[in-house]
């Protein structure tokens, strides 16, 4: 069969392969900061309202500097996964003010949104 001595060989490169690879999934002169690393996910919830408390229907929300998010349904209610607690929240609506929300750890928050009177008027 195989020689004792190549199989030897074969498993002392793969081992030696398998301990040394993720040295070179970074480069040597890149540093590692709180801000390269990857911020603790959470799931959001919340409910965007008028001034007077009224649930808002179909207010677009997204998390800033990306493609994520949803919109709210008939109670206002909205609910995005996987969202880092240090994200901003961007909530937009046709007659309202756009809103940016910094979530700062919350996974849950309470939106008030206020209308745009000057739109309103054009």
């Amino acid at each position: 069969m195989y020689n004792l001595t190549v199989i030897r060989k074969v498993l002392l490169f793969v081992a030696i392969t398998w301990v040394t690879l993720p040295m070179y999934a970074i480069p040597h002169n890149t540093r590692i900061s709180e801000t390269t690393m990857l911020s603790p996910v959470v799931d959001v919830t919340g409910q965007v309202t008028d001034q007077q408390g009224e649930p808002l229907i179909g207010v677009n929300v997204l998390i800033k500097g990306s493609n994520q998010g949803t919109s709210t349904d008939v109670e206002g209610n909205f609910s995005i996964n996987n969202v880092e607690e240090t994200a901003v929240l961007v909530f937009s609506y046709i007659g309202y003010q756009t809103l940016e929300v910094n979530l700062d750890g919350r996974s849950s928050i309470v939106v008030k949104m206020a209308s745009d009177a000057q739109l309103l008027d054009e």
